[in-house]
This record gives C-alpha cells, sequence and structure tokens, in this order.
C-alpha cells in the first residue's frame, strides 16, 4: 500500500504483456488466478488455514509473493474497505471455529452438520476470505497493466481508484482523490450524463418499489425504471451494453488546470456482491475551435468555483447541474448529494410543487425568499436568475446567483438592523425612503413602569454597580416585550428607572379596507389583555431577578405598574430631531398613564376604566378589583394633590 505513494519512474514494469491485457473482457478471473489459487491451497493444506494473518505471510507461495510485488501501488483502500469485512473481538477469540467455517467455502467434502455451522458463523462474524484478496489483486493487476486510462467509482459517484495511466491523465495520485466526487475529474456536464447512465442501470431503489404499490402496478410503464435486482438476465445484458457505448465525455485536471475531451466507455464490475464502474478513458486530439470551448468553460467554471456568491446552475427539467463551494457553505449540502437531483429540495414543502411554474417569472428580477437547508431550516435569500439558451439547440437553462441575508450583510442592511432596535419596524422603513413620521395612533393601551426603592438603594453604591443591576432588569423586560407569551408590544424608552412600553401602536397591513380594532391578536386577545400580562410578567421577573442577588436584601426592590388604553385618536407617534432622532409619544393620555402609575401600588397592575373595559381574557379581568373612583384626589409626595380622571382598578397579587 505504501508503495503507491512513490513516483511511477519508480515503479518496477510489469512482466506480462500489457497488450494482452487491454480488453475490458479480462476482467473476469482468468487463468492467473487459478493458478494462484492451486499454489497457495497446495501450500496451506497442512494447516487448513483461509484467512490471511501475520503469521503465514511468510509462508505464501513465490507466485503469490510474485503477483503482491507487481501490484506494488496496490488497490485503493476505499475500493477494499467496501468489500472487505473485518474480524472481530469475538471471532478473534474463536479462532478454531472460524477456521472450520472458513474451511467450509473451499473444501467441497465437508460434512452437512459443519457445512451448516459455518454458514451461522459465516453471517454472525463474516471474515475477507484469500480468494477474495487474490480475485481484487488480479483485478487490480490488469488495470495496472492495461496500458490505457482506467477510473473506478461506485454507484454514488465516488472516486475509489485510479490506475497510473488515469493518473497521469487528471495530474492526480489515487490517495488524493480517492473518496472524492466523480465532478472533480469532470466537468459538470459530464458527471451529469454519467449519473443519469449508472441511475439507468441500477434503477429504483428495491427497497422503495417494494413499499410502494402504486409504483409496482406501472411497472410497464417506460418511465418507471425497474431495480437491477428484479430484472431478467436478458434486460441486464442490455443494460450493459447501453453502458458499454463509446461517448464523449470532457474530463478536467484542477492540478494542471486544463481541460479535455476524451472517449469513453463504462463497464459494470460485480466484484463480492458489490457494484462498480470501471470507465475507460481515450483523451482525443483537439482542434483550434475545440480547444477555445474548452478553455471558456474551465474559465467559467473557475470563476463559479472560486466565487464567494453562491452559484445554482439548472436545466430546464430544474436538475441541478451546478453547485459551487459557496453553496455549499449556505445550504449544507456537498457537491455530490444534489448534483443531478431537482432544485425543489431547497424549496420551502409549502410551494415546492409551484416551484416549475416560478422559473420563467422570476428570470432577470431580484427576489427575496425563503429556502430550507439540508438540516430543515429557513435560510432568507435574494435570488437572481438569468436564462441561457443554446444557441444550437434553443433549450434552457438557468443560473441562480444567490445572497445569504444572514452570512452576507450589506452595510445598509446593518445600520437597518441597529435602527430596528431603536425604532418599531414599520418606522424604520419609512426612515430607509426618506418619510416623516408624525402619526396619530387610533387605539392603544400604554404602560409605565417605575422600580420602586431604586433611587435609596442607589445611594452609597459604585455607579457601576447600579448602572449593571438596571442593566440587567431592563434586559430582563425587553425579553418579555419582544418574546412569544405576548404580542403587539413596543418598547419606547427608558427614562431613569422608568420603562415606558405601548401596545397596540402599528398593525400589519392586510389586503382591503382597513378598519381600527382593539384585536391584536389571532387567539381573540386586545392590546390591553398583552399590556396588562406583559406587567404581570414584568412583576414576577423583578422578583426573580433580586432573589439572585444575595447583597440586596429581598423586597428592597419593587415594581410599580400603570396601565391606560387610549380609544379617541389622543396619542400621537413621532420621530423628532434631525441628528440622533428620538421616536416617542405624546399627547394627554400619555400624561394619564404616569399619573396612574404614580398613584399605584408596589408590585401591583394600575388601570383605568378604558382599559378594564378593553379586556377579553376572563382570567385576566378576575384579578382586578376597584380602587379609584373617577375625579377621586389623591396626595401624592412629589406632586401634591392630583386628580384622578378615571376610575381606576388594581390587582391583588401575592
Amino acid at each position: 500500500m505504501i508503495k503507491r505513494f512513490l513516483k511511477h519512474k519508480d515503479l518496477p514494469e510489469p512482466e506480462e504483456d500489457a497488450s494482452k491485457l487491454s480488453s475490458p473482457t479480462l476482467l473476469t478471473p482468468n487463468p492467473p488466478l487459478a493458478q494462484l489459487r492451486m499454489s497457495y491451497e497446495k501450500k496451506s493444506s497442512d494447516d487448513n488455514m483461509s484467512v490471511i494473518s501475520d503469521s503465514n505471510r511468510s509462508s505464501m507461495s513465490n507466485l503469490h509473493r510474485k503477483s503482491r510485488n507487481q501490484l506494488n501501488r496496490g488497490i485503493s483502500s476505499r475500493f477494499v474497505g467496501n468489500l472487505q469485512r473485518s474480524r472481530t473481538k469475538e471471532s478473534l477469540a474463536s479462532e478454531q471455529s472460524m477456521r472450520s467455517s472458513m474451511s467450509s467455502f473451499t473444501q467441497s467434502t465437508s460434512s452437512a452438520s459443519s457445512g451448516m455451522e459455518g454458514q451461522d458463523f459465516e453471517d454472525l462474524y463474516p471474515s475477507t476470505r484469500v480468494e477474495d484478496y487474490l480475485e481484487l489483486n488480479v483485478l487490480v493487476n490488469q488495470l495496472y497493466t492495461c496500458g490505457f486510462p482506467i477510473l473506478i467509482f461506485d454507484s454514488n459517484l465516488t472516486i475509489e481508484y485510479l490506475n497510473r495511466e488515469a493518473e497521469d491523465l487528471f495530474g492526480l495520485f489515487t490517495f488524493s482523490i480517492m473518496g472524492e466526487y466523480l465532478s472533480e475529474v469532470l466537468s459538470a456536464e459530464s458527471t451529469m450524463d454519467v449519473r443519469s447512465l449508472i441511475e439507468n442501470y441500477i434503477g429504483m431503489d428495491e427497497e422503495t418499489f417494494e413499499n410502494n404499490p402504486q409504483i409496482q402496478a406501472l411497472n410497464n410503464v417506460a418511465n418507471v425504471i425497474l431495480p437491477i435486482s428484479l430484472i431478467t438476465p436478458e434486460e441486464k445484458q442490455k443494460r450493459r451494453d447501453e453502458l458499454k457505448k463509446s461517448r464523449q465525455l470532457t474530463g478536467k485536471s484542477v492540478t494542471e488546470k486544463r481541460i479535455f475531451q476524451m472517449k469513453t466507455n463504462l463497464v459494470v464490475l460485480n466484484k463480492l456482491n458489490q457494484i462498480h464502474f470501471a470507465m475507460y478513458m481515450q483523451p482525443m486530439k483537439q482542434s483550434q475551435e475545440d480547444a477555445q470551448k474548452l478553455a471558456s468553460i474551465q474559465f467559467a467554471e473557475t470563476i463559479t468555483d472560486l466565487s464567494v456568491v453562491p452559484i445554482i446552475g439548472i436545466n430546464d427539467k430544474g436538475t441541478v447541474l451546478i453547485f459551487n463551494k459557496a453553496s455549499t457553505t449556505t445550504f449544507q449540502y456537498q457537491r455530490k448529494e444534489i448534483v443531478g437531483k431537482n432544485i425543489k429540495m431547497l424549496v420551502p414543502s409549502k410551494i415546492r410543487n409551484l416551484h416549475d411554474g416560478y422559473l420563467k417569472r422570476v428570470v432577470d428580477q431580484v427576489r427575496a425568499l425563503k429556502a430550507v437547508n439540508k438540516s430543515g431550516k429557513s435560510v432568507r435569500i435574494e435570488l437572481r436568475v438569468s436564462e441561457i439558451i443554446d444557441p444550437l439547440t434553443s433549450v434552457s437553462s438557468f443560473v441562480a446567483f444567490i445572497r445569504d441575508a444572514k452570512q452576507m450583510v450589506t452595510k445598509e442592511e446593518q445600520m437597518n438592523k441597529i435602527t430596528e432596535k431603536i425604532f418599531p419596524k414599520n418606522v424604520v422603513q419609512r426612515l430607509t425612503m426618506g418619510q416623516t413620521v408624525f402619526d396619530t395612533i387610533p387605539t392603544c393601551s400604554l404602560m409605565y413602569c417605575d422600580i420602586v426603592g431604586f433611587t435609596a438603594l442607589s445611594n452609597g453604591k459604585p455607579p457601576s454597580e447600579i448602572v449593571k443591576l438596571l442593566h440587567e432588569i431592563f434586559s430582563a423586560f425587553d425579553d418579555i416585550v419582544y418574546g412569544k407569551q405576548v404580542e403587539g408590544l413596543e418598547k419606547i424608552k427608558t427614562i431613569g428607572d422608568c420603562y415606558f412600553v405601548g401596545s397596540g401602536l402599528y398593525k400589519e397591513k392586510k389586503r382591503g379596507p382597513q378598519v381600527p380594532t382593539i384585536i391584536d391578536s389571532s387567539n381573540g386577545l386586545t392590546h390591553a389583555d398583552h399590556c396588562v400580562k406583559a406587567g404581570i410578567l414584568m412583576i414576577k421577573e423583578l422578583k426573580s431577578v433580586m432573589e439572585k442577588k444575595k447583597d440586596i436584601e429581598c423586597g428592597s426592590i419593587q415594581v410599580r405598574i400603570g396601565i391606560h388604553t387610549s380609544n379617541n385618536n389622543q396619542v400621537f407617534a413621532a420621530v423628532v430631531g434631525k441628528t440622533k432622532r428620538t421616536y416617542d409619544l405624546f399627547g394627554p393620555e400619555v400624561a394619564t398613564t404616569q399619573l396612574i402609575e404614580a398613584t399605584g401600588k408596589p408590585n401591583q397592575v394600575h388601570i383605568t376604566s378604558d382599559t378594564f373595559n378593553t379586556l377579553r381574557a376572563q382570567n385576566i379581568v378576575e384579578m382586578f378589583v376597584e380602587y379609584y373612583k373617577q375625579d377621586e384626589e389623591v396626595l401624592l409626595e412629589k406632586n401634591g394633590i392630583c386628580v384622578i380622571p378615571k376610575q381606576t382598578y388594581i390587582t391583588d397579587l401575592d
């Protein structure tokens, strides 16, 4: 295996005549294989072992050792790995039983009982036989000495082996390319052609066919390709003959940065119940016109692959032809997982069936869409599709240039994201378009939340510690306002230790006439319901935050909440100023909300009758009891005597 890494000039020339091994028909077991078997059986007849181990390798026949020396480049470990089965610790512990079971494969005179025992053990602990190794090595010997390039790959188009001539053709060693997708050595179009041929040969998955009665009922339809294991020998031969037809494909050498045309034939290799494919290749002489065309293809593929922008190319049927590395980063699919499949696998399931009708409609337009990555998560993208029409066949293909809205953010989008955290989303869009924001809000609920005892707590403590505590409390309030438990709330501003919130300020526009409504959510709750619910959550959250502060006396910090609902167009929203602009709410209803908060109780929600009458959730309504009468006078420490403008209600929370 290690000698595979040597340069070609260091390898000894094979002793057999390469011209005798240049036909694909020699890939089946031949007389040298039989000689190898006889030689080994003669040498190992005394100990009756059929498994290669370190202890008996030195006792192999000269003929077997000669074959191994001749195959100093060996076979790809991936190629062997798919075919051989390793021994387990249990099989090593049962060496005698294993020998008995393996000998049952080479001795035709074994008894029925020992044969049954060997079969059971082989099923449980299968191990690679000498004959398997010899057959594989003879195969590699033929590939190595045939004299023209051969490429081995599996049914998934994964490269497994290159012989010496193929390595020279592509400028690659087997160990550096094995395990890679076939598109590493073929153009995208040629890869698609090969993939189509392989799929037509293998047919549909046998399990899918057996589990789908509808497909079985259509087995006579031309477009249903039966699994290879379920067809007649004559049909199998037809499929093999179709593969063997000479085809012109486009190869490429990534290391030498060149692209070339070649004639190819595909041959099926059935070794140890595994299906592999051998591609026999013959480079073609290129005319000047072909050379220019190939250079153009190479240039386009290089630009596509090096682009940091995801680029996907499809044909007129939606089959993916091009999928560059940037697309892998965005959608998490490897190239071999998606090339040759329909682009619909990147489309959300809700509109997947409508995708084909969209192709012509989105050409030469920039669309903001949602796609789906490999893990099923939604990906926001911007898409621009260009149509390319072949001048000879008039067949259309499409190239999509994609911008991942998350990975590739413009400066304008960055500014918008920052602005959206300062202003409501509706306001941001209008400011971006240069519009003036001065709105009359027909109906909304306002909430002032004041932290009681914070000023007294601040005395004698470092400012940094006080600001840090205030940041922690307000961050917890932000999570409530913009969380999933409430809807339609918007943080307006903070004033010292006071937190100002509006609910129901802006609603998403829908088609048809807009009718002012107090209903803010699909569950029938109003903006007042959500506002009261948020206030109750803030009281609980503040208690939770303060319980974690061991250096602060529990109960020294409380929150007082006042809520008022306006239904008479008396709230005005505006962005004021030219620099460092501020979004704020104005009007007499704002002052009323401040008064309701100031006259409330710590750790309780105080609301006006307007808010109480707007509530729809019965469990919330039952929390409130009457508090102040309309026009009742209240003495406040800072403001003196104040008149309560409306009947009020307050909670009685524990």
